[in-house]
């Protein structure tokens, strides 16, 4: 019958020889489910994350141990009613425990075994080979913590559930000032946009009116010039003939004219 001193020296074998995992796989076949009882020395553990193959170890912690009087190491799974239990190990403390051989993680090359009790001084006789009479004689170890442990959870599930509510609630008053503030800052820089674009508007506007009032005064000057000097041109002209005295004039009506016509031109080409 296959047992703790076979599992040991398969072990033995996998560390020695460097199996593959396909190798290693088919010489731990024989011991799936096959209960015995190890000496195991605590390194650290994990919550246990995912789906187990058996259900009993869903939610539970998953500790590293080393296997007592062997440089080889194994992963023990643990239900969720250990927890307690396994979070009280300090790191190098010993314990026994009948555990099941569950799979192999060729990852970390390391066996997964499943935690079935706890021995007791009572326990290792069973494991031993003595009278198992002697064991049901009074409540085990396991048996009077095993309460204790159950009225613990639901306190400390009972936290966790306070500390994720106000978790909840932090995050959620985060995000309802980060939108508070992106909307301030949308609409402060919507009101800069539209009072810019008023501005411009207004500008424009204002550009657009002292343009049409020059342009309305040089069409209001312009005939003056003109008219102005058609007057002076034919006075000089009418004194320049006889006497030879009106060139001035003649002149200044010659200059009045030209700066009228240019301001028409230049108006109706605008």
């Amino acid at each position: 019958m296959l047992g703790k001193a076979e599992l040991i020296k398969s072990l033995e074998e996998i560390n020695d020889k460097r199996l593959l995992s396909s190798e290693v796989t088919t010489l731990l076949a024989p011991f799936k489910e096959v209960t015995f009882s190890l000496s195991l020395e605590f390194i650290s553990h994990s919550r246990t994350f995912g789906k187990q193959d058996n259900s009993i170890y869903n939610g539970g912690q998953t500790g590293i141990f080393k296997i007592e009087d062997l440089d080889i190491e194994c992963a023990v799974l643990f239900a969720p009613e250990d927890n307690g239990m396994i979070e009280e190990q300090n790191p190098g403390s010993r314990s026994e425990f009948i555990v099941r051989y569950l799979d192999y993680d060729s990852l970390y090359q390391r066996i997964i075994i499943g935690k079935v009790e706890t021995v007791t001084g009572k326990d290792e006789g069973v494991a031993d080979g003595t009278d198992p009479s002697s064991v049901n004689q009074g409540p085990s170890e396991f048996e009077i913590e095993a309460p204790q442990r159950s009225d613990s959870a639901p306190k400390e599930v009972q936290k966790r559930a306070r500390g994720s509510s106000l978790r909840s609630k932090k995050k959620k008053r985060k995000l309802s000032f980060l939108k508070k503030n992106k909307r301030e800052l949308s609409f402060s820089r919507s009101t800069a946009s539209n009072g810019a674009g008023q501005r411009r508007d207004w500008l424009a506007e204002r550009s657009a009116q002292e343009d049409i009032k020059e342009k309305q005064s040089k069409n209001a000057i312009a005939p003056i010039l003109i008219g102005a000097g058609i007057i002076f041109c034919l006075d000089g002209c009418s004194e320049l003939l006889p006497d030879g005295k009106g060139a001035v004039s003649f002149l200044i009506g010659i200059i009045l004219l030209v700066v009228g016509i240019s301001l028409r031109i230049t108006d109706k080409r605008k």
